[in-house]
């Protein structure tokens, strides 16, 4: 990752060699006064296909503006020449990349058949297009759910419902749960319905997203069955009806179970 520090000590340093003001540098560039100014603080990189004419009219090497031991360097280089750049490489570099290039580098590599990993897909989510990101990592193999977990900020509802199911029956499914805020309400509900098929308590990571009414149903469910345990409702009962919540009140007076009541009191 390039030094923004150092860029902008460097772009600043060569435009005052020049004798340039910030805005007459900007009009031999084309951009506006704020992008040199903010170029020159450090708080963003020139585009790319801005480097060229920076160079030039700073009278500056590319290796001397970015650095000559940076392997990033190689990596603007080769994008300058319109040559072709591994996916892996684009991560370092794509904040200085318009969109449509990151997106046409995902587009060859594609066209190659060439995998394209979760992680190289999660480096370079902030700099794809939504719609297209969601048709990516739809074709995506994920087999780890931590990376799906930081992922899921940058993908849609719709597209992230179908990689969770997809995992549902894997070795990762226990940690779907982190999951959660993102989901439907149409997922949420069947992952609650199978988590409560084999246990009850697996239900607690889901539950603050859970709606109500799905969580009243669950509770229904167990309290259908003689035998269920009052014990997997109490880590439930901040997010219980008041209907509810007086169910498993009965029940537990009719069982006598005291401490049950007791955990319940601060709900009733």
């Amino acid at each position: 990752m390039f030094n923004t520090v150092e860029v902008a000590k460097k772009i600043r340093t060569a435009r005052l060699a020049k004798n340039m003001t910030q805005m007459a540098l900007a009009d031999e560039m084309g951009v506006s006064f704020q992008a040199v100014s903010n170029w020159e603080r450090g708080n963003s990189l020139p585009d790319i296909g801005k480097l060229p004419d920076l160079c030039r009219i700073l009278d500056i090497s590319l290796t001397e503006l970015l650095g000559e031991e940076q392997k990033e360097t190689k990596t603007v280089e080769k994008l300058i020449n319109e040559e072709e750049v591994p996916l892996e490489d684009l991560a370092d570099v794509a904040p200085m990349l318009p969109p449509e290039q990151v997106e046409s580098s995902f587009r060859r590599a594609e066209k190659d058949e060439r995998r394209i990993d979760i992680q190289t897909l999660l480096a370079l989510a902030p700099f794809l297009d939504d719609e297209y990101l969601d048709g990516i990592a739809d074709r995506v193999v994920v087999e780890d759910v931590n990376a799906l977990i930081l992922l899921a900020p940058y993908l849609s509802e719709e597209t992230l419902d179908r990689m969770a199911v997809r995992l549902e029956g894997s070795a990762e499914a226990s940690k779907l749960s982190a999951l959660a805020p993102f989901l439907s309400d149409k997922t949420l509900d069947r992952m609650a319905e199978k988590l409560s098929e084999t246990s009850f308590d697996k239900l607690v990571g889901l539950a603050p997203s859970l709606r109500e009414e799905t969580l009243d149903r669950m509770t229904d469910k167990l309290l259908a069955k003689e035998n269920g345990s009052l014990k997997d409702v109490i880590a439930l009962a901040p997010f219980l009806s008041s209907k509810n919540l007086r169910k498993v009140a009965d029940r537990a007076i009719r069982q006598g179970d005291i401490g049950t009541l007791k955990n319940l009191s601060h709900f009733l």
